[in-house]
């Protein structure tokens, strides 16, 4: 399905949903979207391996989070990708844990994952319990960021969202992008402790 929001400041960037052969690709633009991110470091492993680990996180944040509900979007060069999961779809429980256990120790390092579990697990309780579409993650490329690619993402579920008469809901890390979510509508709410 192609799709172009109507948030964008460049109208007509074409969106597809993420396929899994694209995965590989897309994890490699979040990571580098991110690398300077204060919860995404603070998440992943900071030695020798760190770029394998950031790959990896969002490779396991894909394929195994976000992608099976099938609101993964991306432009078609992959310059952008934003994952979303729809009402009632996002779950780090128990079970969602043992499934990619393996891969959030390789991400995070063994020494990590009780304190990752933990802030994940304290994430989810904060969430609304209302409906809503959940921006789990969306970057672009540093290379292509300031074209309007980030609004495209955004828009295309925020269309929906407006339509369907739902709301949105995403944890930021950065003061720094409220007054970007704002131009979309989103308020702050209290700070998870």
């Amino acid at each position: 399905m192609v799709c172009s929001g109507s948030h964008a400041s460049s109208p007509g960037v074409p969106l597809h949903r993420l396929t899994a052969e694209e995965v590989p690709e897309a994890a490699g633009v979040l990571a580098r979207t991110f690398a300077d991110d204060p919860f995404v470091n603070w998440v992943v492993r900071q030695d020798a391996r760190h770029d394998e680990a950031m790959r990896r996180f969002f490779t396991v944040c894909l394929r195994l989070l976000t992608l099976p509900y099938d609101e993964v979007w991306a432009t078609p060069d992959l310059s952008g990708v934003a994952m979303w999961t729809p009402p009632g779809a996002f779950r780090v429980g128990p079970r969602e844990q043992a499934r990619f256990l393996w891969q959030a120790v390789q991400a995070w390092g063994v020494g990590r994952v009780p304190t990752r579990l933990s802030a994940f697990n304290e994430i989810e309780r904060h969430h609304p319990q209302e409906p809503h579409f959940y921006l789990f993650f969306v970057g672009v490329d540093p290379d292509r960021q300031g074209e309007g690619i980030g609004s495209e993402l955004l828009g295309a579920v925020l269309d929906r969202c407006d339509k369907e008469g739902l709301p949105a809901y995403l944890e930021g890390t950065r003061q720094d992008l409220v007054p970007y979510y704002g131009r979309f509508g989103y308020r702050e709410r209290p700070a998870i402790p």
